[in-house]
């Protein structure tokens, strides 16, 4: 499904200013996330790359009086909050903050708050890669997903919290790196219970993932 999101109806706003977009939804399962891509003139284009290119303490000034259109990537995602889904939202705002240092390395960066079409909704970098259930015959084999699974798992126990929702489609694959999107269920839990649920949630993902490798031999498959 792919629409536009019009300025003249401000159906998407950031920090108080109205952008013009094309929108695509990501997949009909996550209905609730999109992908932007930003609607500006050639010349906003090429100072907000020239912008992103400054250190974070000359760029964050310059955020503050210039328009999102200006220092926003050109591609971007949108995720609305769902019905119902109230405590899960903010959580999932709240661990961003609390895992700033993984943002752009192993979670997407938070951008900030937005709305679309009246629903409160949030702004994050996108990872220009594919849900690790999606790689084709290109994909990572299973030792090479692994190495990297734990220790991502892993990062967030660092910081007093675990990765709750072990599917695969949240494990994205960007250029052979292995990144994870969604922290609604992102929790704190006790160093003993972070240290178990890294060893089950290893097993789990990696069971799904041996399962979706072989599937890409068999035709018959219902992975």
């Amino acid at each position: 499904m792919r629409f536009r999101i019009s300025k003249e109806h401000e159906a998407l706003t950031f920090a108080g200013s109205p952008l013009r977009a094309w929108a695509e939804r990501v997949d009909r399962v996550h209905d609730n996330v999109l992908f932007i891509t930003l609607i500006r003139p050639k010349f906003i284009e090429c100072i907000s790359i020239g912008l992103r290119l400054l250190p974070g303490f000359l760029l964050l000034p310059l955020q503050r009086q210039l328009p999102p259109q200006y220092y926003l990537p050109g591609r971007l995602v949108l995720k609305t909050r769902k019905p119902g889904w109230d405590d899960e939202f903010v959580n999932e705002k709240v661990m961003y903050k609390r895992l700033e240092p993984l943002q752009g390395r192993i979670i997407p960066c938070f951008l900030g708050d937005a709305e679309f079409n009246n629903t409160p909704s949030i702004v994050l970098s996108r990872f220009e890669g594919v849900p690790s259930n999606k790689q084709g015959l290109t994909a990572l084999p299973a030792e090479d997903f692994k190495q990297q699974l734990e220790p991502i798992l892993r990062a967030f126990t660092d910081y007093g919290v675990i990765y709750d929702d072990p599917k695969l489609d949240n494990f994205l694959v960007v250029k052979g790196k292995v990144k994870v999107v969604d922290l609604e269920s992102v929790c704190e839990e006790t160093e003993e219970d972070r240290e178990y649920s890294v060893y089950t949630h290893c097993i789990h993902i990696m069971t799904q993932y041996s399962r979706y490798l072989a599937s890409l031999s068999d035709p018959n498959s219902w992975f």
